[in-house]
């Protein structure tokens, strides 16, 4: 169907049809990679996830994707049709949209005459997966009904899970007993295999005998009959109340959204649901053993492995329950200890109510100008915060950060401009908070549009603030950006009244559009300094004796001033658009490793 000539027809469609578990992806992922279709479409084999998202521009960007391995995240259509262009005008293609619920005719009329656009309609065909026939209607396609597997079929499937190596043993009475349970699954593959992994913990007659009997091992009769029940029982039988409930934390991720092993593992130990039964075994043991169960009862779906040693999984929607939402309140999350999420343009209201959460994590970057934390100063058990935007309202200023004393890894701080004075500033307690280890300093604009933009001096609040956020002696790397101060603070230029060095343990340093700085830091002296990146500094004229330190061997115009070692451990230095320096004096005894 996919192979024969379009011979002009427009778009062709054809959909695979099925009711849940039956293996319309399946199917479909066999069909993407199979040598003729291969060897008839090229690497033009796009594949999008749609579910019930059925937008556009989401879908043709992910098609960009899936060539390119890009999301150009466009939003106007046109632009993204002439990205497709450049890959796809007049060559075959296949699109495979997986999971296809729209029934709206608009949408995908939309959507087609998008398609048409490209340019190659005449070599272009679609392939869809749906459970529902109303979306074959509104699509105008060709159906593929996947029908059930034979009872030979099922029974294989079966064996190759209850009666594998260290499961249950294969004797005359289990197989009898467990063709009567296959025959209740009705050539569902999905049913087959979950319930094979049920039987596969079992080892008894008995314990077949229940299962054997239980109402709920059975699908219903029609051909739009759910998996659920098998998939209830199978989750009934579930070993432990702890492995259930690290299950049910999968349920908050998107549907089809891949997740490492270890990361998942981290978190089911965070949240305190890893109990070692035997003195040898660790938390992490635990975890990879529920890991392996829940994998092997087919509740989550291995993916091909591409990093090395670690494993990635799919959280598998296997349902129509909307597990894969789970639409809750904050007020019901209290007890929540960590929160994972891809995305964010707004920190949800009373998000300070969680006054138990110890990990707040940002798997991948967003735009967080505007997410405020309102309330945060009383989420004092955090450990794990990936940033604070800093305002003048209550509940959200700089000094709420004061009684988070277990934050701990890195911190990035933006807003600065909307804190005034060095007193206010140090209400933040950073000086005492010993177990961060990263800051990052952002103040808004200082961008390349406002290179030439000098503030005042005497509305300049930059170097009084910078001056309170004096960090612990702990810190191993600094990011300053958008700073307008003259000059630098006094614990990083390495004032005389400083008794101790506040960055004696720093590996890492980065100063970017600082443009009213007329000097940089004293950094010479710092044993652990590795890496240093200094960045449109456009008001800098000179980088004198004070950027090597106190004891410094400087070349200068009347000779060599005194000295001593400088820049121990320095790997790199990086200097970038700085139009007015002029001065430079250097070491004579530079790093021979720098």
């Amino acid at each position: 169907m996919l192979l024969k000539p379009n011979n002009g027809n427009g778009l062709p469609v054809i959909s695979i049809v099925g009711m849940p578990g039956q293996g319309k992806t399946t199917l479909a992922k066999l069909i993407h990679k199979d040598d003729k279709v291969v060897k008839h479409f090229g690497e033009r084999r796009i594949w999008v996830s749609v579910s019930d998202d059925f937008e556009n521009t989401r879908i043709l960007n992910e098609m960009v994707q899936s060539l390119t391995g890009k999301n150009p995240k466009l939003s106007n259509v046109g632009g993204i049709q002439k990205e497709l262009q450049t890959h796809l005008k007049e060559k075959k293609y296949l699109v495979v949209l997986d999971d296809v619920w729209n029934e709206i005719p608009e949408k995908w009329e939309s959507l087609r005459d998008a398609l048409l656009g490209i340019g190659g309609s005449s070599e272009g065909t679609v392939l869809v997966t749906t459970r529902s026939k109303n979306v074959v209607s509104t699509m105008t396609s060709d159906p593929y009904p996947l029908k059930h597997l034979s009872d030979d079929d099922s029974w294989i499937m079966f064996k190759q899970k209850a009666f594998a190596n260290g499961g249950a043993v294969e004797t005359s009475d289990l197989v009898e007993i467990g063709r009567e349970i296959v025959e209740k699954c009705r050539g569902v593959p999905l049913a087959i295999k979950v319930v094979g992994g049920l039987m596969y913990s079992k080892k008894s007659r008995d314990d077949w005998l229940s299962v054997q009997g239980n109402q709920l091992c059975e699908l219903p009769a029609t051909e739009t009959g759910e998996i659920w029940p098998i998939l209830k029982l199978s989750y009934d039988h579930l070993p432990s109340s702890s492995l259930k409930q690290c299950f049910k934390y999968c349920s908050i991720l998107p549907k089809d959204s891949e997740i490492n092993k270890d990361n998942l593992i981290h978190l089911w130990m965070a949240l305190g649901w890893l109990h070692p039964s035997e003195s040898h075994l660790t938390m992490e043991d635990v975890g990879s053993n529920y890991f392996d169960i829940l994998l092997w009862n087919s509740f989550l779906q291995d993916l091909p492995n591409s990093i090395g040693k670690l494993k990635h999984l799919r959280y598998l929607d296997i349902s129509e329950t909307n597990v894969k939402t789970l639409p809750v309140s904050i007020n019901k999350l209290y007890n929540l200890q960590t929160l994972r999420v891809d995305y964010l343009t707004r920190v949800p209201e009373k998000f300070g109510n969680l006054i138990n959460l110890r990990h707040f994590i940002f798997e991948y970057g967003a735009k967080v100008r505007d997410c405020t934390i309102d309330g945060i100063g009383q989420m004092t058990c955090l450990q794990t915060l990936p940033f604070f935007v800093v305002s003048r309202d209550k509940g959200c200023q700089i000094e709420d950060l004061g009684g988070l004393n277990n934050l701990k890894g890195e911190l990035k701080i933006f807003g600065l401009e909307d804190v005034g004075t060095t007193e206010e500033a140090k209400k933040a307690n950073l000086l005492k908070k010993s177990r961060i280890n990263a800051l990052q300093f952002h103040w808004s604009g200082g961008e390349e549009e406002n290179r030439n933009e000098i503030v005042p001096e005497e509305k300049n609040t930059h170097g009084h603030v910078l001056e309170g956020l004096a960090p612990h002696s702990n810190l191993k790397r600094l990011i300053v950006k958008n700073f307008r101060g003259k000059n630098f603070s006094s614990w990083m230029m390495m004032m005389k009244s400083q008794s101790s060095v506040v960055l004696r343990n720093l590996v890492d340093i980065k100063l970017k559009y600082c443009q009213s700085s007329e000097q940089i830091p004293t950094l010479g002296h710092l044993s652990c300094l590795k890496f240093i990146h200094i960045e449109k500094l456009y008001n800098l004229k000179s980088i004198g004796a004070e950027f090597y330190g106190p004891n410094a061997e400087v070349a200068t115009g009347s000779g060599v001033s005194a000295g001593g070692a400088m820049f121990p451990a320095l790997r790199k230095l990086t200097l970038l658009n700085l139009p007015r320096l002029e001065v430079w004096l250097e070491a004579v005894n530079p790093s021979s490793s720098v």
